[in-house]
């Protein structure tokens, strides 16, 4: 390699560094606007902390340690007031992945400046935003970046060394991220035993993790999914991998085109197996693969069965952003080989993929900046219930909103701890009355409750503990003056309980319907 040659090699290297640090802030500006969402609830006030279980148990049959402590560390730090500290790590996480990439890339041969324009589109893959954006999803990242870590780390020649060793602590840690790693782990052990040719690394680097996995599994796991059958399983692994080429090239014809170029890459690494001067392109293309397969088969295990529950095309879950992302994280330097590949035919067919990706980041950073962010609550939705004045006469456990891990006791521990931010100026005496609502009014079917009903819609003042039979279909809300909260149906044979108080409560008959009811005073 000629000085030139080296400059332009250390040249390309600065600039995919260089792209890194850009991508930082301008992702996190992009990022604006996401808060907590779904799963990260059970993060913040769904875990009984310090205990075994509440380290070690699962969420959703993924082990998810490494994220939790993340999470409540950042809670303990900022709380709720903003979410910029939990979105930073995923972004963080996905800047990684697309560095280890980059170098992956370069182990493989793939000229600097080529593995940096390959890298590009991965950095900016507005397909799978939610893993770039959304904090929860330094789970799966974080299993990815352990996988590409321990690839790296058994990338020597010779006996198992210190290296390794490090390799299988990292490859521990990733275990604690999500269930996508042992699917990535199945890559590290072809990768391994590709790399070193001795079958006891390889199943050092594997069986030492698996044994750990299956250890927690018999106590803290569960399986969660549907029934799979062997047709859904194929749709949804064939889709989840052109999914993954049809979001870095934003098109199902550019995305075939890229799905040809990783083939030549894979094909054209293969023939070179018995060479040991090139035994890296073969082993990384190999292990990666076979990652992304196992990936795809072991996720199509447990949710292609989903799409059938759910009414929907199977190629609509398989190219969920989650999983794409993934894909794509394991397949783009394969893509990047094959460019390498078809440069080394005739240079200006390395200009295919190049200008597949350049074309697409238009709609790739739109999808990124114009995203609908993940949301089933606001601030100012959280700051009202949590410092309403109602919430200390709620049950703990209650929970007022939609949200399966959000109870009364939590957010008002919360509060008063300084975690959850007064409401905003932006909150109007209308969304504190709904906030009220939400923690007041409960109804549930009726049970051994009787009393002489009257027809007519009912308003008082209430003290809590009042419950209202209700006979036929009816609204129910809290007033204060000439305002009305938000007004919420209730079933007919339903009682109302007015769970904390006073309060003034109006309940009246949906649609033409007249309200037939009686009010049980407290006691």
């Amino acid at each position: 390699m000629n000085l030139d040659t080296i400059r332009s090699e250390k040249a390309g290297t600065i600039a995919g560094l260089a792209l890194l640090l850009v991508a930082l802030p301008t992702l996190l500006v992009w990022g604006d606007g996401q808060w907590f969402f779904l799963d990260e609830w059970s993060f913040l006030a769904n875990r009984k902390l310090p205990s075994l279980e509440g380290f070690l148990g699962d969420h959703n049959g993924h082990w998810v340690t490494l994220p939790l402590i993340a999470y409540r560390v950042n809670f303990e730090l900022f709380g709720l007031h903003t979410y910029l500290p939990y979105q930073l790590l995923v972004v963080l996480s996905h800047l990684t992945v697309a560095g280890l990439g980059h170098v992956i890339m370069r182990r493989m041969g793939v000229r600097a400046w080529l593995a940096t324009a390959i890298m590009i589109g991965f950095v900016f893959y507005g397909a799978g935003y939610g893993n770039i954006l959304f904090g929860f999803q330094i789970t799966l990242n974080g299993s990815v970046i352990a996988g590409l870590v321990q690839m790296l780390c058994a990338d020597h020649d010779g006996p198992w060394a210190t290296r390794d060793r490090i390799g299988v602590g990292v490859a521990l840690l990733g275990l604690m991220t999500s269930a996508v790693f042992p699917a990535v782990a199945i890559g590290v052990g072809v990768f391994v035993l590709l790399r070193r040719k001795d079958w006891r690394i390889a199943a050092r680097h594997t069986v030492i993790p698996a044994v750990v996995f299956v250890l927690w599994y018999l106590v803290y796991g569960s399986s969660s999914g549907s029934e799979p059958s062997l047709w859904p399983m194929a749709q949804f692994v064939f889709h989840a991998i052109m999914g993954s080429f049809e979001g870095l090239a934003q098109g199902m014809a550019g995305g075939i085109a890229l799905a040809l170029v990783a083939a030549v890459g894979m094909l054209t690494a293969w023939q070179h197996r018995r060479d040991n001067e090139r035994i890296r392109q073969v082993a990384y293309p190999a292990g990666l693969a076979a990652a992304a397969l196992a990936f795809t088969a072991l996720t199509a295990f447990s949710r292609s069965g989903i799409a059938a529950e759910l009414g929907v095309d199977v190629a609509d879950v398989a190219k969920s952003g989650r999983y794409i992302y993934v894909v794509a994280a394991l397949l783009v330097p394969i893509t990047a080989l094959g460019a390498q590949r078809l440069a080394q035919w005739w240079r200006p067919l390395a200009l295919i993929p190049v200008v597949l990706v350049a074309l697409a980041l238009p709609d790739a950073t739109r999808e990124l900046r114009e995203r609908s962010p993940f949301a089933n609550t606001n601030p100012d939705q959280i700051a009202t219930l949590a410092h309403s004045d109602l919430i200390d006469q709620v049950p703990d456990g209650f929970m007022p909103l939609a949200i399966q891990d959000v109870r009364a006791g939590w957010l008002a521990r919360a509060a008063a701890a300084g975690d959850i931010p007064d409401p905003s100026d932006d909150v109007t005496p209308t969304m504190q009355l709904n906030a009220d609502a939400a923690l007041a009014l409960v109804s549930e079917p009726t049970t051994d409750l009787t009393c002489e009903t009257a027809e007519g819609p009912i308003e008082a003042r209430v003290p809590a503990g009042t419950r209202i039979l209700v006979e036929s279909p009816a609204l129910m809300a809290l007033t204060d003056g000439d305002l009305v909260s938000r007004e919420r149906p209730v079933a007919a044979g339903s009682t109302i309980t007015v769970q904390a108080g006073p309060v003034d409560v109006r309940v009246w008959g949906q649609g033409e319907t007249t309200l037939v009811a009686c009010m049980v005073p407290p006691g």
